[in-house]
């Protein structure tokens, strides 16, 4: 607490605001480098889903971790980046078969509804 009538040692108040001054400095944002590697395909991953594209996880998690073998991707890691990066503009899609990778698409809702409604129900 500071104030008009509080009494403090010279010397207990420089150490304490020193102490408080390094910490500012010392932090300094990093990148992590999954997310350089990330940086590095969105472009691309944009361009494709918004051009109809769908993707396996299993292919993109590949390409990220071939440009940095240390970031060590997963599919659980991609799919984190993909929601906060896309959001619900993307979908995903669960295979019957267990070692199928799933898979993820951007469909715009427009093509989508003509494409049920050109399918034959017969």
């Amino acid at each position: 607490m500071f104030g008009a009538d509080v009494y403090y040692h010279n010397e207990c108040m420089t150490k304490y605001l020193y102490k408080f001054e390094t910490r500012d400095n010392d932090i300094q944002p990093q990148v992590s480098q999954k997310q350089i590697a990330w940086t590095q395909i969105v472009t691309e991953l944009d361009q494709g889903l918004k051009s109809g594209k769908g993707y396996e996880l299993s292919v993109i998690r590949d390409r990220l971790n071939s440009i940095d073998g240390n970031c060590n991707f997963r599919n659980r890691d991609l799919k984190v980046y993909l929601i906060n990066q896309f959001g619900n503009d993307i979908e995903f899609t669960y295979p019957c078969a267990g070692r199928k990778s799933m898979m993820v698409f951007s469909v715009p809702k427009q093509v989508l509804a003509e494409s049920i409604r050109s399918v034959d129900p017969v």
